[in-house]
């Protein structure tokens, strides 16, 4: 997904009402993103976990004279050491949208982890 480096702002505003909180770090060489997990709960020690996590990161390319906007990637990522290391999914798209997209990736948790990772190793066992 590409916007205009004036819509950032706004599209940010969304992202911080819906939950999610900006870090600067740089899981994909991105310029900043915004994370938000999903399905919290305590672990047998007490600390919180979560289920997956949602990233969308944000490449300004207007810093290079290149392109005149900024181009917004999707993350899905998944990780539970009990039943898979990692699990990662990216969405690039100029019709995504950040509800279409927790839909998305609410459905992959549910259809490929939950009903078939998490089923599968417990018939390895």
């Amino acid at each position: 997904m590409r916007i205009a480096k004036e819509e950032v702002i706004k599209f940010e505003s969304r992202l911080i009402e819906k939950g999610y909180r900006r870090f600067s770090g740089h899981y994909k060489k991105e310029d900043h993103g915004y994370w938000k997990s999903f399905h919290l709960y305590k672990d047998e020690h007490g600390d919180t976990e979560r289920e997956y996590q949602i990233a969308i990161l944000f490449y300004d390319f207007t810093k290079y004279d290149i392109k005149e906007n900024v181009a917004i990637q999707f993350e899905f990522l998944l990780a539970n050491e009990e039943y898979v290391d990692r699990m990662d999914f990216s969405i690039t798209d100029d019709h995504m949208t950040v509800e279409k997209f927790e839909e998305i990736c609410e459905k992959l948790y549910h259809d490929i982890f939950v009903n078939y990772i998490k089923v599968h190793n417990r018939k390895l066992k």
